[in-house]
């Protein structure tokens, strides 16, 4: 960890750029520090130990809520985060974002007006906001027992099963939630769906000095690949959501390097602006019969959603990703707001605005504050999250393997951000 001097003082990296970080120290130290912690998704444990350790410094009831996953090894330990003031867990108000990353994992650097790293924007800048802001008013007694509850889901970049877990367990429905993602300060009025869609291409093996002699299943998921993302250009255009496309997320193929390939999959991944289940249907019509390729969907699919605004507060913009709010199946309201951009979230450049995260800090207060007394009125123009569920045949299955179908079959979609 690099440190600087000020006023003959080492100073943690945090406040090396003597500027906006140094105008809220708490703010930044607690953001730097959760950059430091390595949250890919599957293993948040590093992440939810300190945040959950910090709350409970500051004086907070924390449960931590195990998640568990037939995906993953049983021996992960994987926890949500519930943190309130007293006794009382039935908040009227649930604060929300997600612990885990993307990878790789890079740790943080800063400059005078911005801070860099992995998770910085997406989302560890909107919990480091949140968690700010609900401390400030707690101490200053403007929020009580029953008011305000902060949870932070596992789970969210690759699973979704953090918040389905916590809805789960739910046994009342607060009145609202507001969850934190990059959305540039402005008020999501809503979000696409996703479908993950595998494509499997089927060769024949023949040695590698006679490629002729076989079909190399790569070579036939390349020629294919081209005329599967061409098809946003007639898939519906939704007048709120935008347009719907299509991304190559992933492709592997072959097992060693003196055979032909004989089988090669891919994930490309689609972000909804219509029904996923019409999205899918184009998709199985017009390229579902080409021979040596199988499409499947690896997961249930996510349609757009609508969420809940205020009117006359931040300004308001439709965002083109997804986030967990999709297995978020409590009718309540619901808003999304949060700091950073999507244009480097899950990138090599992941950024957020020092300036951003100290106005954020004053916009989640007034939130709070507004909500709670009434004088912030949502408009309820949010709907309820719905799927496209995945066929699921459990014959001659193991009791792990029907455990994980049903999981796939169940989630709202990988790669729910």
């Amino acid at each position: 960890m690099r440190s600087s001097s000020l006023l003959g003082v080492l100073l943690p990296a945090w406040v090396a750029a003597q500027n906006l970080s140094l105008q809220h120290p708490e703010l930044f130290s607690l953001h730097w520090r959760m950059l430091e912690q390595n949250s890919t998704s599957g293993f948040e444990t590093p992440m939810v130990d300190f945040l959950s350790g910090y709350l409970e410094d500051k004086g907070l009831t924390v449960e931590l809520q195990p998640v568990q996953n037939p995906i993953l090894a049983y021996n992960v330990r994987r926890q949500n985060i519930l943190a309130y003031i007293g006794s009382n867990r039935t908040c009227r108000l649930i604060l929300n974002s997600h612990t885990d990353v993307v990878p790789p994992y890079f740790p943080p650097h800063d400059n005078d007006t911005d801070v860099f790293g992995r998770g910085a924007n997406d989302a560890k800048g909107s919990i480091a906001c949140q968690v700010t802001a609900f401390l400030e008013l707690k101490d200053a007694g403007v929020i009580k027992e029953g008011d305000v509850c902060l949870m932070y889901d596992v789970g969210e970049e690759q699973y979704g099963d953090g918040m389905r877990t916590f809805v789960d367990s739910l046994t009342y429905t607060p009145e609202w939630i507001l969850t934190g993602e990059p959305t540039e300060s402005f008020q999501a009025t809503g979000h696409k769906g996703s479908i993950n869609i595998n494509v499997t291409a089927i060769g024949d093996t023949a040695h590698s000095s006679v490629p002729q002699y076989g079909r190399n299943a790569i070579l036939e998921l390349m020629n294919f690949i081209p005329s599967l993302l061409n098809l946003t250009s007639i898939f519906p255009y939704d007048d709120f959501h935008g347009n719907t496309t299509l991304s190559l997320s992933s492709i592997k193929g072959g097992t060693i390097s003196n055979q032909v390939a004989d089988r090669a999959e891919a994930i490309v991944n689609s972000r909804v602006s219509v029904p996923a289940k019409e999205i899918w249907d184009i998709i199985t019509e017009q390229v579902g019969n080409v021979s040596n390729i199988i499409l499947s969907r690896v997961s249930a699919s996510s349609n757009p959603l609508a969420m809940d605004v205020i009117e006359g507060w931040l300004p308001k913009k439709i965002m083109p990703y997804g986030t967990d709010l999709g297995a978020w199946t409590v009718n309540n309201t619901k808003l999304l707001l949060g700091v950073g951009s999507i244009a480097t979230a899950h990138s090599a450049h992941e950024v957020v605005s020092k300036q951003e995260m100290i106005d954020m800090v004053g916009h989640y207060k007034e939130f709070v504050q507004g909500i709670l007394n009434g004088t912030l009125v949502p408009i309820r123009n949010g709907t309820f999250p719905s799927s496209y569920p995945l066929e699921t045949n459990t014959s001659n299955l193991t009791k792990r393997e029907i455990a994980m179908q049903d999981y796939e079959a169940r989630r709202y979609g990988g790669c729910m951000h």
